[in-house]
């Protein structure tokens, strides 16, 4: 009997916990979800915004993660940069000459001065023009192009109704043509 009870009493506090009401009239328990109801006050979380590529927080003037932050300009020229890349010669070359003693910039202040003043006389940029201005600029037509495009559910809704006005067109002429080979009725009645 004793045992009975105290199962009983373990089933409770965790149909508590899980946030379950009591089914027990007898219960002296307090309401949770009555409190629950009853507190006015709402609490406001932050909100966040993730990117999912990166896994940072996005800036309060980022929207979405990916393209849409890019301006057509970028946009055009990471598509350009893309096309470029699909050539193999290409590809090998930009990546092989991202890889450079000069691509890592120490501060200024743990380095000698005879190495600052050194690198300042030899230093060579590496100035990889992979992209043209005409690359980017046809890139940023086909762009505008694709954006002017109609959506599909719009195409799709213009071609059922131009099918739409065939079909009766269809059937007016069906109709003039019966009429205009009646021989017993006047010139006058076909017409009209």
């Amino acid at each position: 009997m004793q045992l009975k009870k105290e199962k009983r009493k373990a089933d409770r506090a965790q149909d508590k916990i899980l946030g379950k009401r009591s089914k027990h009239k007898g219960d002296e328990e307090e309401d949770d979800i009555g409190d629950f109801f009853a507190n006015t006050e709402i609490e406001v979380v932050p909100q966040t915004k993730i990117r999912e590529r990166t896994g940072t927080a996005a800036s309060d003037d980022d929207e979405d993660a990916g393209y849409s932050s890019m301006d057509s300009e970028e946009m055009a020229e990471t598509r350009a940069l893309a096309k470029v890349m699909l050539r193999k010669k290409a590809r090998n070359e930009i990546i092989e000459g991202t890889y450079n003693r000069y691509a890592v910039h120490e501060d200024p202040s743990t380095l000698p001065d005879w190495f600052i003043e050194d690198e300042m006389r030899h230093f060579r940029a590496n100035n990889l023009h992979l992209v043209t201005k005409d690359q980017v600029a046809e890139e940023k037509k086909f762009l505008k192009a694709y954006n002017e495009r109609p959506s599909k559910k719009v195409m799709e809704a213009k071609a059922r109704k131009k099918k739409r006005l065939a079909k009766a067109m269809n059937k007016i002429k069906n109709k003039a043509t019966v009429i205009a080979e009646q021989q017993e009725i006047s010139e006058g009645s076909k017409m009209r």
